[in-house]
């Protein structure tokens, strides 16, 4: 069985290989100063640890694993980390500006379900980004 460590380290990985990509995108988002970013399935935050700089937008972020998140806070300690079900968000409809996962979807049970929530916790107009 992985620890959150070894799961840590494929995180980072995996993250390396979307840099150019999330870069890419979170510069085409156009999201205004202080926007509420929501990363789904965040594990130990590799993603989250990456965006945190330069500091313009409010991340949070959601895992179900908590040994996940406690590693996550260390990476990112002024991120709010929520250890819940990504297929119930303990968010108000319309919360986030931008509300993404990363390598997600291929571990949840109800992808689509996971996604009507993630459309959901983000406002009107808003963004929903699945990344991989």
């Amino acid at each position: 069985m992985l620890t959150a460590g070894d799961w840590n380290l494929r995180y980072k990985r995996q993250a390396g290989w979307t840099q150019g990509m999330r870069t890419y995108l979170f510069s085409r988002f156009n999201l205004p100063v202080n926007s509420r970013i929501l990363e789904v399935g965040c594990g130990t935050g590799a993603v989250l640890a990456d965006l945190s700089t330069p500091v313009r937008k409010k991340l949070f972020g959601l895992d179900i694993r908590l040994d996940n998140l406690e590693l996550a806070v260390q990476h990112s300690p002024k991120v709010p980390f929520t250890c819940a079900d990504a297929l119930a968000l303990p968010y108000p409809d319309g919360f986030f500006e931008l509300t993404f996962c990363h390598f997600f979807l291929l571990w949840v049970q109800d992808p689509s379900r996971a996604l009507g929530e993630m459309k959901r916790v983000t406002r009107q107009g808003g963004i929903v980004a699945a990344l991989a």
